[in-house]
């Protein structure tokens, strides 16, 4: 279950003449994958499904699960690839940059959704999105009491998707065919300045004006006459930063900074997408951050450190929920409201040895929303619990203002080591080794207290072979999850869509269990 096989290359080739300098990259992916399938978590003894009994032979629900019942196997099969043109010319006073990229990604995919033996629930369909992009940029050279850059930027993005759901005629109401085309169009202009009021401080002022276009069709291929939807919207933002930097000595460094955030509005293409959703449409996410911060070296330069507190307010944030619409489960684009993240990081690493490093970085993150008065119910929320019918209509909501934001954990830490020593003239073997570990996270955006999971940790390691003196191979063998902790990568209630009882379905990443593998790492050049 959600196996894949991959395979991929790339190419780079550059060219000089002069005052020109050219750059050429291309890279294709292609991915063979048979799904990425659901498990159930939790399940409430007695619980049927449609009517029916939950058939749970040979299956186990709980963390870690991998056993499903299907008629259909699941499948998404893709390719990608990204051709892009870079040249630089100097002018003398300043270089001039043109950066040119085409990127097309496609994804044929299909899912069982009913996790039984009978052919209920299949849905899927092919998705296609390409993107053109085109950058200019005039960057200072020389060291100077002044510094520049300035840049025109476009992108042009389409995104084509067909959705068929079938099911049989007692649950006709699932049943979806329709297809859709999402479009991008975007223009800015960015500039930046630094002044060296010294050797030790620089100050730093950036801007930008962005103009974008997003447009949507959508057609509904159910009545006998399809239903078609479109709109076309434009929004234009400006965002800046302004940043401070002193060094205290020639190894220790501090910094200030306060910048303005934009993500352009959206429509939310999926089922259920009507008029509404048009006039409803995903706001711009608008945010203000503030940042302070120290970085440094120590011990001769042998170690390194960086400390960094942030503050950062967020207007009609954008996030997605799991929610059902019609009855089937899917992922919702919504605004949020108010939402404020602060908190601190701190990285570092120290060469305590030849050969020998370690190094470490931890977080302390407190995502709060502040506004959501809207917000879903989760399922069997009760008003004492806080969820009402919103006045005037039948929907139920609560507020969800105080609330963590869903899967964020509070604390995270990673910390880890290498070593790396000759054992011929031209060969060094090598060690690594890092563990990992996160509090505790609600998976759901609407806090229902099901979904959350507990804090973990997850190590890993290897040892491998590389070749030195400028030979470009390495061959490895690690081992991820080395103490074989299971955890899910997300956890969704589908208690009252089809069950009778409280039932909970899980995702299962890939490191849901220790495994093993061989890497080998080999690059052809030549100068």
């Amino acid at each position: 279950m959600n196996s894949a096989e991959t395979y991929g290359f790339g190419g780079k080739f550059t060219y000089d003449a002069g005052n020109l300098s050219l750059e050429l990259n291309g890279n294709y992916s292609n991915t063979k994958s048979n799904g990425n399938a659901s498990t159930y978590y939790f399940i409430r003894p007695g619980t049927t499904q449609n009517g029916a009994p939950v058939d749970l032979t040979g299956i186990t629900p709980g963390v870690g699960n991998t056993n499903v019942r299907f008629s259909d196997d699941p499948y998404a099969n893709s390719f990608q690839y990204l051709l892009s043109a870079k040249a630089d010319l100097d002018l003398g006073f300043a270089t001039l940059t043109s950066i040119s990229a085409y990127q097309r990604w496609k994804l044929e995919s299909g899912n069982d959704l009913d996790f039984s033996a009978a052919p209920t629930l299949f849905q899927g369909g092919p998705y296609d999105a390409t993107q053109f992009s085109q950058e200019l940029r005039l960057t200072s050279k020389g060291s100077g009491a002044v510094e520049y850059l300035f840049g025109l930027f476009y992108a042009d993005g389409n995104t084509d998707r067909q959705f068929i759901r079938t099911a049989p005629s007692f649950l006709s109401f699932l049943r979806q065919n329709w297809d859709s085309t999402a479009s991008t169009e975007s223009y800015a202009a960015f500039g930046q300045l630094g002044y060296k009021f010294s050797d030790q401080t620089k100050l730093t002022l950036g801007a930008r004006v962005n103009h974008e276009t997003v447009g949507v069709f959508f057609r509904d291929n159910r009545p006998a006459t399809p239903i078609v939807y479109q709109d076309q919207r434009s929004d234009t933002a400006f965002t800046g930063k302004v940043s401070l930097q002193h060094f205290v000595t020639d190894t220790l460094m501090v910094y200030g900074s306060v910048a303005k955030g934009y993500k352009g509005q959206a429509y939310d293409i999926s089922s259920g997408f009507n008029q509404s959703r048009i006039d409803n449409l995903v706001k711009p996410e608008h945010s203000v951050s503030y940042e302070i911060g120290t970085k440094g070296r120590f011990l001769g330069n042998r170690g390194t450190f960086a400390i960094t507190g942030f503050w950062t307010d967020y207007d009609d944030f954008q996030a997605q929920s799991a929610e059902f619409i019609a009855g089937a489960p899917q992922f919702i684009l919504k605004n949020v409201g108010k939402l404020r993240t602060k908190g601190i990081e701190l990285e570092g690493s120290v060469r305590v040895a030849r050969g020998f490093n370690i190094f470490g970085s931890a977080a302390y993150i407190d995502a709060k929303i502040r506004e959501f008065p809207g917000a879903a119910c989760y399922p069997g929320q009760t008003v004492a619990q806080g969820c009402v019918t919103l006045p005037g209509s039948t929907a139920l909501v609560q507020d969800l203002a105080g609330a963590d934001l869903a899967n964020s954990p509070d604390f995270k830490f990673n910390i880890g080591g290498s070593y790396e020593t000759p054992v011929s003239n031209s060969i060094n073997v090598y060690l690594n080794a890092n563990y990992t570990w996160q509090d505790d996270v609600n998976f759901s955006l609407d806090r229902n207290p099901l979904t959350r999971f507990d804090a973990y940790g997850i190590a890993n390691a290897g040892v491998g072979l590389r070749g030195n003196d400028g030979a470009n191979w390495d061959l490895s063998v690690f081992v991820n999850n080395l103490f074989d902790k299971a955890y899910p990568g997300s956890i969704t209630d589908y208690t009252g869509n089809g069950y009778s009882g409280s039932t909970l379905i899980q995702q299962v990443p890939r490191n849901y269990k220790r495994y093993f593998g061989v890497r080998l790492r080999v690059g052809l050049g030549a100068q």
